[in-house]
């Protein structure tokens, strides 16, 4: 990232201080391709894979990128009705492009509006039919909705496309060629990789993707991943900020912090779910 950014001898002190006040399990800080800081708050937490929530979603959407780039999927613009059957008719406009940026108007409620309970989505026995089945509040496109459920589809139509579930995939076209060899990514009933969270990494290997994401698709000193969504990947469209990308804090939805500095980090915690 260049040395144009000055870091603050006490902001490692800081970022420390505040990390131990809660239960982070791990959080790593690369800086200029160094690794500058490390935390874990067991040794065990190193080598152990963390449920990483809705980073899931990111993970997704760099895999239906790839699938673009190798021919698997036509375009954007395909319909979800092309790979997904029994679409009702008051959903066969909705497009992938739809589904990444969260806007296929439906009517949708995340995990936190149901409280403490389960969402009724996860009790269902076809999770695909249980999406399908929501109301349509507006035209698709016209209003983004934070939704689990456009993620799940998306790994139904990635699995259609490729013949292979989105852990599959992952496995051998993103995390193979990043050295990650450790991940747990369940399914639902009907064996699709869930869309919206369950995916488990180790911080070093969120810190990889991270990487990849700030490299624009290279990977130590290949090209392999440009084109595939990885310079701008699809995700919901949200108000830009300066210099520092945080790749995620594992098991929760927390917002990346505005920085100038151009700081790595990966941070994992044991936090609230965040799905369907």
């Amino acid at each position: 990232m260049g040395n144009m950014y000055s870091l603050r001898p006490t902001a490692l002190d800081e970022l420390d201080y505040r990390i131990r006040q809660v239960k982070i399990d791990a959080c790593l800080v690369l800086r200029n391709r160094r690794l500058v800081y490390r935390h874990y708050r067991k040794p065990e937490f190193e080598r152990e894979p963390h449920k990483v929530n809705s980073v899931t979603k990111s993970v997704l959407s760099l895999l239906i990128g790839i699938a673009l780039k190798r021919g698997e999927l036509p375009s954007l613009g395909a319909l979800l009705s092309d790979f997904v059957d029994g679409v009702p008719p008051d959903k066969r406009a909705i497009t992938l492009e739809h589904l990444l940026s969260m806007s296929p108007g439906m009517e949708w409620k995340e995990a936190g509006a149901w409280g403490s309970l389960p969402p009724p989505g996860e009790h269902e026995a076809d999770w695909i039919r249980f999406v399908l089945d929501a109301k349509m509040t507006d035209p698709p496109g016209k209003k983004m909705i934070y939704n689990s459920g456009c993620s799940h589809l998306l790994s139904a139509v990635l699995q259609k496309a490729t013949g292979m579930t989105a852990s599959a995939y992952a496995g051998r076209h993103l995390f193979a060629p990043l050295g990650i060899d450790d991940w747990d990514w369940p399914s639902d009933r009907q064996g699709i990789s869930i869309g919206g969270f369950g995916l488990k990494l180790r911080p070093a290997d969120l810190l990889k993707i991270g990487q990849l994401l700030l490299a624009g698709g290279c990977w130590q000193g290949t090209s392999s991943f440009q084109g595939s969504g990885s310079r701008r990947p699809p995700f919901p469209a949200c108000p830009p900020r300066a210099g520092t990308v945080c790749t995620g804090i594992i098991g929760g939805s927390t917002p990346t912090a505005p920085s100038k500095r151009p700081v790595r980090a990966s941070c994992s915690r044991k936090a609230s779910r965040d799905n369907f």
